[in-house]
């Protein structure tokens, strides 16, 4: 683009150094290969003007269009991984372990959390508000035992949801979520 930009700058000074000569010839106006070569010069010169305008016109919309797409691929792509997230929550929550119960309390937890985390990426925070208000409902501490890792890691994915100032309710489950008791 930089070779481009200094090739149309040396032609617009070649075509206005020919035109003055040409203008300011003291004899005669006749055609010879002179003036045939500016006339030439000179087309060549507006069309690639024409053709540059053009293309930044076209790369403008271009960037534009790609940057809407790539939007709506984030979006649709934290939307499936938010959705994603509550089918291996709900998954997990029914599924009856009878040796490690903690791990099915765990799951539930992580999962439901992981779509609050997407369905924040996505700015959904309509989402967001009801996956906590199911938690407040659904999760009580004091029967859930956890390790200490599992609990971080939990926390971890509460540290990285956006929006948390507008989630209806996210500080009271933050605080429910710290009662949480370790094995």
């Amino acid at each position: 683009m930089k070779n481009v930009a200094v090739l149309s700058f040396m032609s617009i000074a070649i075509s206005i150094i020919a035109i003055v000569l040409v203008i300011f010839e003291i004899e005669p106006l006749d055609f010879n290969l002179f003036s045939a070569l500016i006339t030439v010069l000179s087309v060549l010169v507006t069309c690639l003007l024409g053709w540059q305008i053009f293309s930044i016109i076209n790369l403008n919309e271009l960037t534009k269009e790609i940057e809407t797409s790539k939007k709506q691929i984030l979006y649709l792509n934290n939307n499936v991984l938010a959705q994603n997230s509550m089918a291996f929550s709900d998954f997990y929550y029914h599924l009856n372990f009878k040796d490690d119960t903690s791990r099915i309390e765990y799951n539930y937890l992580f999962y439901r959390l992981s779509s609050i985390l997407h369905s924040s990426k996505n700015g959904d925070i309509e989402t967001c508000n009801v996956v906590v208000k199911s938690l407040l409902e659904h999760v009580n501490p004091e029967h859930i035992f956890l390790s200490k890792d599992d609990i971080g890691n939990l926390f971890t994915v509460i540290g990285n949801i956006q929006h948390k100032n507008e989630i209806k309710r996210m500080n009271e489950l933050i605080r429910h979520l710290a009662k949480l008791e370790t094995d």
